[in-house]
């Protein structure tokens, strides 16, 4: 945001917009939070994250832009079992055999560039 709100309630948050005005004059990329005691101002390091309440996602600050909607993490877990974990190498596509199924093999390439477009493999 480039100005600071009108009527803020203590405990919230913006980040500060690039040249941003008012009392958050000079205060660029920075956390500002308003205080019973009036603004507060916190510089994020590298890792920092907030949530954006109106766009739903996570930010994470890169050292040098809020990412929107990245994360970072070692791994994914939902209902406490990992689904997502370290890239794993890529897998060859099939070649050889004496009876070729041209049906699988394509399936089979199509699932490889799936995971691959997602990251999950080489």
């Amino acid at each position: 945001v480039d100005a600071p709100p009108s009527g803020p309630s203590a405990g919230q948050c913006w980040i500060v917009a690039a040249d941003a005005s008012g009392d958050w004059s000079g205060r660029d990329g920075m956390l500002a939070m308003w205080s019973e005691a009036g603004w507060r101002f916190v510089a994020p390091s590298p890792g920092t994250s907030a949530w954006d309440k109106a766009g739903g996602v996570p930010l994470l600050w890169d050292g040098a832009d809020w990412l929107t909607g990245e994360l970072a993490c070692a791994g994914l877990r939902i209902g406490g079992v990992r689904v997502v974990g370290e890239r794993q190498p890529g897998v060859p596509s099939p070649s050889g055999g004496t009876i070729i199924d041209a049906e699988a093999r394509s399936a089979i390439d199509a699932l490889t560039a799936a995971l691959m477009s997602h990251g999950l493999i080489e």
